[in-house]
């Protein structure tokens, strides 16, 4: 199909009649003024050409500099086509560095102020126009192209690899001298390379993915990988140093206890949400009773918001907002008033029971299980590994067979403590049992705080019994 063209009467440009594309019909009735324009400091018919025009004009021709060199000059008549040349140069010029410097086009003054007011001169020397043709000159002879954002990634990837490649050396000259080394040289050896595996990995999760480089992205990984197998070695012939027990307090942050998640809804989508989850955890009815008992809250509120509303009218902005915040159905319901503890989900093996918790991939950053148990059994014949499957394909996905939930001791003891009612309750039963013990021993126990084992049980620190609080919680 041909273009869509219309008729150009006595074109000023062309000298006559000419058909344009109807596309380009804003852009040559621009270059027309643009011709007609007069030149400025100028009573001559001459006009000044745009842009386009002015950049094609340029006059370029190759000067010979060395036997296989050619270097481009350009020649200017007058002053108005020299500064036409410069301010198309500074618009079309990328800059020495494209990822960091500030747009010509979309920057504010104010940020090209803070950033280079330091180094602008207080004052400007007049130039000469043959020295200015010769800086312009300069500058299209040396044109550096931009980066590729191929070669960006391709520069990461080569700089971990070679760093990679130097730990993995100097960690297997360690291991072939690790007689004549000291313990604490090697272990510093060791610490440097599990701190190259980190950098390398996080390096590489925040690289973002490329098809061109994915070979090259695979190499990187298994070579990273191979250092870190070759870290377990090493640390495996090391002398293992006892773990110093931590007697400091446990540092857990419960603010989100505190916060009320449902502060900022409606009153109705609060009264509904706390209606659907007496309903299921305090009455005990299930998923879909919940879930019929809510739809039929939900459409009480839609029929009295529609009492005083034309038939065919909508719901004004308020009630589409109180309509939105009211949950879908009893999981939204119980995942809005986060009254789910933490729990850490542990792959179970379906032979010995030994559980396995999630371990990170230092070069992949991903969560993973082990694919077979790790425990240790003692037999009759000896100590032998487990090595039971503890993986199956489910969904597409290997997941565990077996598993087991844990929930979070220190969110549980933070929801417990974060009742005052609660808390005031454990401070009395521990006081009057620090009461109880100065007397004389009851021979009826009618609490367990009157029994041996806690009349003799020694808290953190030594000597002092577990119920003597002092001044804690």
């Amino acid at each position: 199909m041909a273009p869509r063209t219309f008729l150009c009467r006595d074109c000023p440009i062309h000298g006559g009649n000419h058909y344009v594309r109807v596309v380009e019909k804003v852009a040559h009735a621009a270059e027309i003024q643009l011709h007609r324009r007069p030149a400025p400091n100028s009573g001559s018919s001459e006009t000044t050409p745009d842009l386009p025009r002015l950049l094609s004009s340029l006059s370029l021709s190759p000067v010979p500099v060395a036997p296989s060199v050619t270097q481009p000059t350009l020649s200017s008549d007058n002053d108005a086509n020299l500064a036409d040349w410069m301010t198309a140069l500074v618009l079309t010029d990328d800059g020495p560095d494209p990822y960091h410097q500030l747009s010509k086009l979309f920057s504010e003054w104010s940020e090209v102020q803070e950033m280079h007011a330091p180094q602008i001169p207080d004052e400007f020397h007049p130039i000469s126009v043959p020295e200015a043709t010769r800086s312009i000159t300069s500058l299209l002879a040396n044109q550096k192209p931009v980066p590729h954002r191929n070669t960006k990634g391709q520069t990461i990837l080569l700089k971990i690899r070679e760093d990679v490649r130097v730990a993995l050396q100097r960690l297997e000259f360690t291991f072939d001298h690790s007689i004549s080394r000291e313990v604490d040289e090697m272990r510093s050896i060791l610490d440097a390379a599990s701190e190259t595996v980190t950098a390398a990995g996080a390096s590489l999760q925040a690289l973002a993915a490329n098809y061109h480089l994915k070979e090259l992205r695979n190499e990187v990984v298994s070579e990273i990988q191979v250092l870190d197998r070759h870290i377990d070695v090493v640390s495996a012939r090391l002398p293992r140093v006892p773990a110093q027990p931590d007697t400091g307090p446990v540092r857990y942050s419960a603010v989100h206890i505190f916060s009320n998640p449902i502060a900022d809804l409606d009153l109705i989508a609060q009264m509904t949400l706390l209606l659907v989850v007496i309903c299921n955890v305090i009455i005990g009815l299930g998923n879909n009773p919940c879930n019929f008992i809510l739809d039929t809250v939900k459409a009480i509120i839609g029929l009295v918001m529609s009492m005083n509303v034309a038939p065919d009218a909508t719901n004004d902005a308020e009630q589409l907002f109180v309509l939105e915040q009211l949950p879908s159905n009893l999981h939204a319901a119980l995942k809005a008033l986060k009254i789910d503890s933490k729990t850490t989900i542990y792959a179970v093996c379906p032979s010995c029971c030994f559980t396995h918790a999630l371990t990170e991939d230092k070069v992949t950053g991903a969560l993973t299980y082990p694919a077979s148990c790790q425990n240790t059994i003692i037999g009759k014949d000896g100590p032998f590994n487990c090595n039971e499957a503890l993986l199956e394909l489910h969904h597409q996905k290997m997941r565990p067979i077996k598993i087991y939930v844990f929930p979070s001791f220190e969110e549980w003891l933070a929801r417990l403590l974060s009742d005052p009612k609660i808390e005031e309750m454990c401070d009395k039963a521990c006081d009057d049992a620090m009461a109880s013990y100065a007397g004389e021993k009851t021979e009826n126990v009618t609490n367990v705080f009157q029994a041996d084992f806690l009349r003799g049980f020694e808290g953190p620190q030594r000597k002092k019994l577990f119920v003597d609080r002092g001044s804690r919680m």
